[in-house]
């Protein structure tokens, strides 16, 4: 760790220690950022109480903006930090049914000819009736 650490961010690497966790190797820079983060954004959220308290909501106006930032800062430190996370594509099972259906309508077609053909009038239905739930099911 090339950067002298703060109090608290001693104090959380200490109770990390403590616990038996040691961030990763490659992830270091990255936890030592985050503690920076958070620390800053402690500091900037207890500088706008304090103008807010003491001067009310005109004082602590001007800083909300080094606030916001510092708690952005937290917010991109945690990111870095998250696993990133694999999504499936949202194709996949709209293909899987566009496909189911388009398997049922031909078989519902065939139904109908081979029955009009063969004089089956009942089989003739039920394909029809399968073109029917079909086209009601969108």
């Amino acid at each position: 760790m090339g950067q002298e650490l703060g109090t608290g961010e001693r104090q959380g690497y200490a109770t990390a220690m403590a616990a038996g966790i040691d961030p990763p190797v490659d992830a270091e820079a990255s936890h030592v950022e985050l503690a920076a983060a958070l620390a800053d954004a402690r500091d900037a959220t207890a500088e706008v109480a304090e103008a807010a308290e003491s001067g009310g909501p005109d004082a602590a106006w001007p800083l909300v903006y080094e606030w916001r930032g510092a708690l952005f800062r937290v917010r991109l430190a945690r990111a870095r930090l998250a696993p990133v996370r694999v999504r499936r594509p949202r194709g996949a099972p709209r293909t899987r049914r566009r496909t189911a259906a388009g398997a049922l309508a031909v078989a519902g077609a065939l139904l109908l000819v081979v029955g009009a053909l063969l004089a089956d009038w009942p089989l003739a239905a039920g394909g029809l009736a399968l073109g029917a739930v079909l086209f009601l099911r969108g």
